[in-house]
């Protein structure tokens, strides 16, 4: 009998120890699975929002800059069609040469013209010289109106440069200047720079994508000596101010010779 009792004893405790056991396990299990995220694991949530963010941010600023290129080409569709139209008058103009030309060339030998008809020869071929001239002319001015334009609409077309720091280029130049001021640039006076207005060569950008053979032309329009104000460098000294590259346009311009 004792017996009996002592085994439904150790059998009573080893249940109790195993209850004991198995209901800790559980009890921390419950604690781990309800214990709050750490702020590790909520990290990579963050940078994931911050990354989505920056792209909303980019892509915006990407759909602004493209709406202000469609405006550009907006603007630009009138001078396109203008520089085109002139591009057909030059090749009409050069075809009617060519045909004077021909036709001058292709009149049979003929025999020497009586004494009294040498004067009304010489009066047409002064005429035809001057009808010719009139037509060189109009070619030229009409070939530098297109590349002006080209000029224009290619300086246009590409992005301009965010504005340079002035206050570092009065000290780097000694003097104040104003932004897109075209005086600034060696060999350009005050009265050049309104002759670079009236062409529509109003800023630096613009004058820094301008064809040395238009500035050229625009000189001699103006009849102004194209050796006293030589334009060769002025494109690339704008681009040099456009950008704010202050000490390559002090080293550029200390080797041009100054306006006296």
């Amino acid at each position: 009998m004792l017996y009996t009792l002592g085994i439904v004893f150790v059998w009573f405790v080893l249940a109790f120890v195993l209850g004991t056991v198995v209901g800790w396990f559980v009890h921390r299990v419950v604690r781990r699975s309800s214990a709050p995220h750490s702020p590790k694991a909520s990290a990579p949530l963050n940078e994931a929002s911050g990354d989505a963010a920056k792209s909303s941010a980019s892509m915006q600023a990407l759909r602004a800059e493209l709406k202000e290129l469609k405006s550009r080409v907006v603007a630009l569709e009138p001078v396109e069609f203008e520089r085109d139209r002139l591009r057909r008058e030059l090749a009409e103009l050069r075809a009617i040469r060519a045909s004077e030309l021909q036709v001058a060339v292709s009149k049979p030998i003929q025999t020497p013209p009586p004494p009294d008809d040498v004067s009304a020869l010489r009066n047409e071929r002064n005429q035809l010289r001057a009808l010719l001239g009139r037509h060189e002319a109009t070619i030229g001015i009409q070939a530098a109106t297109i590349d002006r334009l080209q000029s224009h609409v290619d300086s246009e077309s590409q992005a301009a440069p965010r504005p340079p720091d002035l206050e570092i280029g009065r000290s780097m130049l000694g003097t104040a200047i104003q932004l897109d001021d075209l005086t600034v640039v060696v060999g350009i006076d005050t009265a050049i720079a309104g002759l670079c207005h009236q062409h529509e060569i109003t800023t630096w950008w613009g004058l820094a994508n301008t064809d040395v053979r238009v500035l050229r032309s625009m000189l001699e329009a103006a009849a102004l000596s194209v050796e006293q104000h030589d334009p060769s460098s002025w494109p690339q000294q704008a681009r040099l101010l456009a950008h704010g590259s202050w000490q390559q346009f002090v080293n550029l311009t200390n080797r041009l010779p100054r306006l006296d």
